[in-house]
């Protein structure tokens, strides 16, 4: 679960906005024989006004949806990331229907990963982005340390905080 979920309880706490306050998770081994590790692992994720579904699989057939990207679903349409003639984009589906298509520019040498935003950070004292943030992946983790906890105990789990950690 660890190595699945934690993208999406980061990219979850990101665009949300605010930590988490509840994790229900569920793992298990469904089609890896040689090991103990689970291959299946989902989450349901509790936020004050919002919910995120965190799923994943190593055992699953891909190339009938989209693979490794986040889906978001509003009051006024949706969004998933896409590749439309081998170039990425974000796709938007509007209520009635329609599609909209967005193309993100050409990244900057200072935003290529990791290592060339730390690089970058170090050099300018310019900010790194938000996902690269301490104070962002601590509650990614404490979101995944509930949907752990939960797999164990078969119960929603709180999302621990700063003040459960006292003592």
């Amino acid at each position: 679960m660890l190595d699945f979920c934690c993208y999406g309880a980061m990219m979850s706490r990101w665009l949300i906005g605010k930590p988490a306050v509840a994790a229900l998770g569920m793992r298990a081994n469904l089609n890896t024989q040689w090991g103990n590790a689970e291959d299946n692992a989902s989450m349901l994720v509790r936020y004050d006004d919002a919910m995120a579904s965190i799923e994943t699989s190593w055992t699953t057939y891909h190339d009938l949806v989209p693979v490794n990207c986040p889906m978001v679903y509003g009051t006024k349409g949706a969004m998933t990331a896409a590749q439309i003639d081998g170039k990425d984009c974000v796709k938007v589906i509007l209520p009635d229907g329609e599609e909209e298509y967005y193309y993100p520019p050409e990244l900057e040498y200072q935003y290529r990963d990791i290592a060339c935003a730390f690089v970058h950070n170090m050099d300018t004292n310019e900010p790194v982005h938000a996902t690269l943030t301490p104070e962002i992946n601590i509650d990614g983790m404490a979101i995944l340390d509930a949907g752990v906890r939960s797999c164990n105990s078969g119960r929603l789990e709180l999302v621990n905080n700063w003040a459960w950690q006292i003592g």
